[in-house]
Formats: structure tokens, C-alpha cells, sequence
């Protein structure tokens, strides 16, 4: 089952950081995401990852935004999520 795995990070360099963490842990740099105030919300690939998550969840991450903060968004096919967040921590 696909999920998306979604940290926020005090800056757009902090989650570069943990983006390239990721592709360095083998994880396609095509299934990450890294948003802020530049991008927005208003990319498709977030809008859409964004969508699939519960009303709650996006509110946080929308307030994050408006904050200044960023977002990593980690597609993945479910069996990789502790994984990523592993990575993440």
C-alpha cells in the first residue's frame, strides 16, 4: 500500500539535508519531495500527496508552511515507511 511520509524541518536547507540522506540510503530522489514557501502547496506532486492525507495532517503541514518551515514528502510503496523515517530521525 503506497503512503507518504512527510517530515518538517525548520528550513528548505535542513530538509535538502534529509532529502539527500535519503537518495544516499538508495532512495530514488524521484519519490522526494522537498517543499517550502518558495514551491507552496500549489506544485501538483505535493497538492496531490498532500490530498491523500487526513484533514488534520494537512493542516499542520499547511501551518508549517505559513511558518516558514519545509516539507519532505517520501512516496513509498508502505513497506519502506519505517525505513524512511528511520533515516529521518
Amino acid at each position: 500500500m503506497a503512503e507518504t511520509v512527510v517530515g518538517i524541518y525548520p528550513s528548505r536547507a535542513e530538509a535538502e539535508r534529509a532529502s539527500a540522506q535519503l537518495e544516499q540510503a538508495g532512495i530514488s530522489p524521484h519519490r522526494v519531495q522537498v517543499v517550502s514557501e518558495t514551491t507552496g502547496v500549489t506544485s501538483s506532486r505535493a497538492a496531490g500527496a498532500l490530498a491523500n492525507l487526513p484533514p488534520a495532517d494537512v493542516q499542520r503541514y499547511t501551518d508549517a508552511l505559513q511558518r516558514g518551515q519545509a516539507l519532505l514528502l517520501a512516496q513509498t510503496d508502505g513497506n519502506e515507511a519505517d525505513r524512511i523515517r528511520g533515516i529521518l530521525m
